[in-house]
Parts: structure tokens; sequence; C-alpha cells
């Protein structure tokens, strides 16, 4: 058996960023504890990356404050990737609610520059793909997800 070449490997955490985000496992549940730990949060603090990732954190049940023992290294590694794809699902699917096909999906606001997203939305967007845009960043193909959530919409009987 060939030995790796020296400096490569062919650990997960070696695989390129995008690739391991893509791959992580995202439970809808996930998704909408995401949500509401950040519709919790002071409007003024919301968009501060540090406190939210905290709020959620804490929401998932990553971080609590009588917390003792020390993560394992692989399992930091592996929360971090989950926050990151959380993240980057919520952020690809920000890139949709304005458009015309999933309006029908937003719910009201107090904040009408952070609409709150259905259901559908983070059941959708836990396990459709991603995808690379031109400008390099991942996204969903809109038609796609426009059909996933037709679909998920007849399942639950809502469609």
């Amino acid at each position: 058996m060939k030995k790796p070449q020296k400096g490569t490997s062919t650990r997960p955490t070696q695989l390129p960023f995008i690739q391991r985000v893509r791959d992580v496992v995202i439970k809808p549940e996930e998704m909408l504890t995401f949500q509401r730990a950040l519709e919790g949060m002071d409007p003024a603090v919301r968009g501060d990356f540090k406190a939210s990732s905290v709020a959620v954190v804490r929401a998932l049940g990553w971080l609590r404050d009588d917390q003792q023992r020390p993560v394992d290294p692989d399992e930091q590694q592996a929360r971090f990737e989950k926050l990151t794809a959380m993240l980057v699902r919520f952020e690809a699917i920000r890139q949709l609610v304005d458009l015309e096909q999933f309006r029908a999906y937003r719910m009201p606001s107090a904040d009408p520059d952070e609409p709150l997203l259905g259901e559908e939305f983070l059941h959708v967007g836990a396990a459709a793909p991603l995808i690379a845009a031109p400008d390099g960043d991942l996204s969903f193909d809109p038609d796609d997800f426009a059909r996933r959530m037709l679909e998920h919409s007849q399942a639950d009987g809502t469609g």
C-alpha cells in the first residue's frame, strides 16, 4: 500500500472547507432552534456575529453555564462545522426570501429587514443541496428550492 505524500491527509478536517460545510447533516429542528435563538435576541445585538453565535450555541445545548468538562477536540470541530453550516444555510435562505416565488412563505416580523422564515424554509433549507454561486458563496438553486418547498407543503397538507 502506497503511503500518502507528506503534508496530505485523508482526515475529514482536511477536506476543502466548502465540501465539509455542504456535507454537514442538519436537522430541521436544529434550524428552528437556531431561528428561535436569534428571534429571542435584542435586535440591536442580533447582527453581532459573536453574540449571535453564543446565543445559538446555548440554544442548541452546546454551552451551559454549569458545563465543567472540556469538550473533545473532534466534537468541538464537528460543532463548529455544524454551526457554520447552519449560518451558511440561513444566509442562503435569506437570499431567496425576497424572490417572488417565496414571498408567500414569509412570516410577519417586527423587524422588516429580518423576516421570520416559515417552517417550510427551515425544513427544506436543512436538507436542500448547496451549490457554489458564481461569486464563490454557497447558495441554493432557486428553482430546485421552490420545487422542494412545494413538495414539502404538499406532503404536510399545506400545499
